[in-house]
């Protein structure tokens, strides 16, 4: 079983630092619409920051999943969807 502490500091971080990395990136002038690579950004961002606290294959589907959640959530909900997706995961498969 993972530390409590850790799970909270890995939540935390994929909140702050991949997104904030990946809108200043991928954010598009005029435009309120997420790009491929700010999401590439996220991806590499989240699986480097899960591998930091879950060293196993399953740090790749998790970032994808956390990507694809990223890059679907309309209007700014990425901030609830993200930590909703890595709650919802980390209770079912850890």
């Amino acid at each position: 079983m993972y530390n409590t502490k850790n799970l909270f500091y890995c939540g935390l971080l994929l909140l702050i630092f991949p997104d904030s990395v990946a809108g200043l990136i991928g954010y598009q002038i005029n435009k309120q619409k997420k790009t491929l690579v700010g999401s590439f950004i996220y991806f590499f961002l989240a699986l480097f920051i899960l591998l930091q606290f879950f060293p196993s294959a399953y740090s790749i589907p998790f970032a994808v999943l956390l990507s694809l959640t990223e890059y679907f959530s309309p209007y700014g909900l990425d901030n609830f969807s993200i930590p909703l997706v890595y709650i919802l995961v980390v209770n079912l498969f850890l």
